[in-house]
């Protein structure tokens, strides 16, 4: 985890920095983020040098790589090296990859996009969305910076759902966002940050359809048998199976143990090198944190990592919630992914304490998680 906030930017830019004693105002700052958003959202082209380094309790990643966005809904995110993330739409499809990871996922686009799903905030979502990226926030000046020789305004913006803050670093002159910087609480005081820095920034450059053809990894393949990794999920209303499988530690969990102790049990489909999905375990893990004791319960169920390698990441980021062993292909415990229609990692099910489906996902949306535990008593 991030020890320092200027350990996770040290490479990404060369900066000088003029804090400011306290925040100039929330008007201003209001002002200035809209602004900014509106600059972006204006224009019909839109791209830049990425550098992104995320800092979490696991340890810290950085890559580079490029974006690319073109109106109405084409767009590129595509960082290099083992673990990288790419995110490409086409105009028609969405495709989500990670350089090493067997599978790509791919879903329909919608054709009026607001904002892309990724690994980014204001600074990608408002050429989409303009100043409706940055709705119900508070933004508050706090100082100024220097980034590759531009001068900027340090915005901090703070949000919820997930509770979050981003600083963006905003030209004076130019009004473009140089950096953001992602900051989300974890338990036991630490953090996760995220810091994406722009350079070569260009708006309204000429761009084609052709620029933004999917070609995955090599060795990527598209999931199995459907294009939408939604289709095989269980049905809202459904009895949710059962199932019993071993943890890491020793012993064994079943879907019983975990609804006899809820009010609402969250079940989560993971695997070690799936990068969303370590993304996304600090923010189970402050969700378990926070509603355990208000009937909250998480079983996340791995896919066939090695237990002393699932053991090592639970320890070292500190997740106490309940981890489950699936297996690998053609093995008993495999079925537990094929009984879930769990064709992408992570997915994850809200079932009451009937075992009934609630909810189902791809993603961790908090939002839409709190709205339905709230729906279930838990909150």
């Amino acid at each position: 985890m991030r020890v320092k906030g200027s350990l996770a930017l040290a490479g990404a830019a060369m900066v000088t920095v003029a804090l400011a004693a306290r925040g100039v105002g929330d008007d201003k700052g209001d002002a200035l983020l809209k602004t900014a958003f509106n600059k972006l959202h204006a224009a019909t082209t839109f791209s830049a040098k990425v550098s992104q380094t995320s800092v979490s309790p696991q340890g810290e990643r950085n890559f580079k790589g490029t974006l690319l966005a073109m109106k109405p809904n084409f767009f590129r995110f595509e960082m290099e090296g083992t673990g990288a993330p790419i995110f490409v739409s086409d105009g028609k499809n969405y495709f989500m990859a990670q350089v090493g990871a067997p599978n790509y996922q791919k879903a329909p686009v919608d054709a009026a996009a607001k904002q892309m799903m990724g690994p980014w905030e204001g600074e990608v979502d408002a050429f989409f969305g303009g100043a409706e990226a940055g709705a119900k926030t508070e933004s508050t000046i706090t100082g100024s910076e220097t980034i590759n020789g531009v001068d900027c305004h340090l915005l901090t913006v703070k949000m919820d759902q997930p509770m979050r803050t981003v600083t963006y670093a905003i030209g004076k002159d130019d009004l473009k966002i140089h950096r953001s910087a992602l900051r989300i609480p974890l338990p036991d005081g630490k953090e996760f940050l995220q810091t994406n820095v722009l350079t070569d920034i260009k708006l309204d450059a000429p761009q084609s359809a052709g620029d933004f053809e999917f070609k995955p990894p090599a060795g990527v393949k598209p999931l199995a048998r459907a294009d939408d990794p939604t289709s095989k999920l269980l049905p809202i209303g459904s009895k949710a199976p059962d199932f019993s499988l071993s943890t890491p530690k020793v012993g064994k969990i079943s879907l019983q143990d975990g609804l006899s102790r809820s009010k609402a049990l969250l079940v989560y489909f993971w695997f070690y090198n799936s990068g969303r999905g370590r993304e996304e375990f600090p923010h189970l893990q402050a969700l378990y944190a926070e509603l355990r004791n208000k009937g909250l319960e998480v079983i996340a169920v791995n896919y066939a990592d090695p237990k002393g390698r699932i053991n090592q990441y639970a320890k070292e980021g500190r997740f106490t919630f309940p981890i489950a062993m699936g297996g690998p292909r053609n093995t008993k415990d495999h079925a537990v992914f094929e009984n879930y229609g769990v064709m992408a990692f992570p997915t994850n099910y809200i079932l009451d304490s009937h075992g009934n489906v609630v909810y189902r996902s791809l993603e961790i949306d908090e939002k839409a998680i709190r709205t339905t535990l709230e729906k279930l008593g838990v909150k």
